[in-house]
């Protein structure tokens, strides 16, 4: 329930390359922002599409300000 909430809550829409779940033929994966899974609040759950949440894997660093500051301006 909680992934369907921030899925919907970000219109289906991978936050990094902007693909839709619609245009995908699976659900949109959800992200922790600070690589913590046992941290869910929704402010820290983003959503994204397999191949960007595999880039997220890589420099997280990178990712988590990237996301912060993706969330801020929101």
């Amino acid at each position: 329930e909680l992934r369907e909430n921030i899925r919907k809550q970000y219109n289906y829409i991978c936050q990094v390359c902007e693909v839709t779940q619609d245009e995908m033929n699976y659900k949109l994966h959800c992200h922790h922002i600070d690589y913590n899974k046992h941290n869910v609040e929704s402010i820290n759950i983003i959503p994204l599409c397999l191949k960007c949440h595999i880039k997220t894997n890589y420099n997280r660093e990178y990712w988590m300000e990237y996301f912060n500051k993706h969330v801020e301006a929101l």
